[in-house]
């Protein structure tokens, strides 16, 4: 309960604050799932857990079996047939137990040499590299080595800051790169944090958001659904078209990460349900396409992990309960829709 109820301030976390500061923060952005790690990330990179059961889901479990047996469409699926560059760049050390790179369950990944050639071949540091020879794909995705992922026991916010810091240096160190680069900072999943926002459901029954395979996994513990959305996480909108502090308080979920995908390269979002298209936007009202601004605002280094000690940073805790003051409105917020 005491971590439950815990949170992280600006001196835990003085990274993550400049950076709200320097960009666009969303206060509406909702996990897909009502559940663990990799159910939210398939939602990230498909759309879907397959609810139905047609095509080896439902993706209910944050350790999925081996070998492989997922086979729905995926969305770098669609941005490769529409000719759109794409890369996963990933841990190379990850596996079914500890990583966190949806598409090792997808059997085309494992048997299609260009899914995964782009899809579990690069690696994180690779990014770094294709960055700096202005050598990166249309779509990245990138997906931390575990000790700098902030997942709770492995890792922590300090050392996510590194990996943030590592990733943003690579992208403004050039400028042409930097002009057209927008980059999303999200988290699969709330960590059981309290949140006091109720996130939509859909009504029951609803096409798409409720296990209908027959029988329902032991998993579901005899619960259908609805699937999500979930509780709120953390979401940054890094990009010379969302500077300025602003607040976007549009409905977002990890599915929005693909709309906003399909905006911009025309690649339709797959498995998407009729429920979710309609509740959740795509994330271009978190853009002001009109004034951008390409400086590089100044952010607190960030020094490596060995240091500083590992990075360690125990949880803020209050000795005793406090009844907080109502937090004033200063940050502007950016309208819904395209600016």
């Amino acid at each position: 309960a005491l971590v439950t109820m815990g949170y992280f301030d600006e001196r835990d976390i003085p990274y993550h604050y400049a950076l709200a500061r320097a960009f666009t923060i969303c206060d509406q952005y909702f996990c897909s799932v009502m559940g663990p790690t990799d159910p939210n990330r398939s939602y990230a990179m498909t759309g879907t857990i397959d609810p139905d059961g047609r095509a080896g889901g439902p993706l209910l479990s944050a350790f999925p079996s081996e070998p492989p047996a997922m086979s729905w469409t995926t969305m770098p699926e669609q941005l490769q047939a529409r000719g759109i560059s794409w890369k996963v760049y990933s841990d190379p050390s990850s596996t079914f137990v500890d990583g966190d790179n949806t598409l090792l369950f997808f059997t085309q990944y494992h048997t299609d040499p260009v899914l995964k050639a782009n899809g579990i071949d690069p690696t994180f540091d690779g990014f770094e590299a294709d960055a700096a020879a202005g050598d990166l794909p249309q779509v990245s995705w990138l997906i931390a080595p575990v000790d700098i992922l902030e997942h709770p026991v492995q890792s922590t916010p300090q050392r996510g800051a590194y990996a943030l810091s590592r990733v943003l240096s690579a992208l403004t160190a050039r400028p042409e790169v930097w002009a057209r680069t927008v980059l999303f900072l999200t988290y699969d999943e709330n960590g059981g944090f309290f949140d006091h926002v109720t996130p939509p459901t859909p009504p029951a029954g609803t096409p798409g958001e409720y296990l209908t395979v027959d029988p329902l996994p032991a998993l579901a513990g005899g619960v259908a659904g609805p699937i999500g959305l979930g509780p709120r996480v953390p979401t940054l909108v890094i990009s010379p078209f969302s500077r300025g502090g602003f607040v976007s308080s549009a409905v977002f979920d990890h599915t929005s990460l693909l709309r906003f995908l399909e905006t911009r390269f025309g690649a339709e979002v797959p498995n998407l349900s009729a429920w979710r298209r309609a509740t959740c936007g795509d994330l271009t009202g978190a853009l002001n396409l009109a004034a951008p601004d390409f400086s590089v605002p100044r952010l607190p280094h960030v020094p490596r992990p060995d240091d500083a000690g590992n990075c360690q940073h125990p949880l803020a805790t209050y000795p005793r309960p406090r009844h907080p003051p109502s937090q004033p409105r200063r940050r502007p917020h950016r309208p819904s829709g395209v600016v």
